[in-house]
């Protein structure tokens, strides 16, 4: 399993039981969430496997959205396209599978 895999998995786990990691259906507290996760990874030399991750997921939010050379996050992105943060939470969910159904099978995570 990748660390990809192993964040991908724990998005899964966060997003059927939000209250339980985040203490609520957050973007924002997703967005610290993923921050503190990839810290850790830094922290212990895996290269920021998690940022790399991101940023292809990043790459695919800006062209739904149709953002070119944009530097804004996801997170950003998204808040500014939803009415709140908890339909932000699940904007972002709704995106990330999108985003993966979109790697043509590469990925055998289900986050639903």
């Amino acid at each position: 399993m990748t660390i990809s895999e192993n964040l991908f998995n724990l998005m899964a786990e966060i997003r059927v039981r939000p209250g339980m990691h985040l203490g609520t259906a957050s973007l924002k507290a997703l967005w610290h969430f993923t921050n503190g996760y990839s810290a850790k990874e830094y922290e212990i030399g895996d290269s920021c496997k998690t940022a790399v991750c991101l940023r292809d997921f990043a790459r695919y939010v800006n062209n739904v959205y149709e953002l070119h050379l944009t530097t804004k996050s996801v997170y950003r992105i998204i808040s500014e396209n939803t009415q709140n943060d908890e339909e932000a939470f699940y904007k972002f969910f709704e995106l990330l599978d999108e985003y993966l159904k979109s790697q043509n099978g590469t990925s055998n995570i289900q986050l639903d």
